[in-house]
């Protein structure tokens, strides 16, 4: 019974870890990583802990396990985290990483900003999320974007 039990959590645990979703941090690894791969990368501009919609945007499409598989196969997700709390705040060379890419990609400061750009940095479009969204629109917008 031991064997069984403790062969079933180490499936369920190595499931786990197959679906957890990875989010890069720094701009060169994912340029890297999207051309080694051949993905296009999906810039996300967050404020994980004040900005109510980056958190129901997380929750309701990029945690789905419909986004993951997509993404898996697709993409390179660069998350750029803008917290407010003292307690969250981020090392400062990722806020000025950060700081740079929004200057770039998002002047106008909106969050949550979705941005895709392809391997060459070329950029393909913003990705709209609305909190009707499904994640099946999610995507659809990015296939469309990754097509033209």
């Amino acid at each position: 019974m031991k064997k069984i039990i403790l062969l079933s959590l180490s499936v369920m645990f190595s499931l786990a870890i197959s679906f957890a979703q990875t989010f890069e941090h720094n701009y060169d690894e994912s340029l890297a990583l999207a051309k080694e791969e051949n993905k296009k990368i999906l810039l996300i501009f967050s404020g994980s802990d004040w900005c109510k919609n980056c958190i129901q945007f997380k929750q309701s499409i990029l945690s789905t396990d419909e986004f993951k598989h997509f993404s898996e196969d697709n993409l390179i997700l660069l998350e750029l985290d803008f917290p407010y709390r003292k307690k969250n705040r981020l090392p400062k060379e990722q806020q000025e990483h950060n700081e740079k890419l929004a200057d770039l990609y998002n002047k106008e400061g909106v969050f949550p900003k979705v941005v895709l750009l392809d391997n060459n940095t070329t950029l393909l479009g913003k990705v709209n999320y609305q909190k009707h969204n499904s994640t099946e629109d999610f995507i659809s917008q990015i296939e469309e974007l990754s097509d033209k």
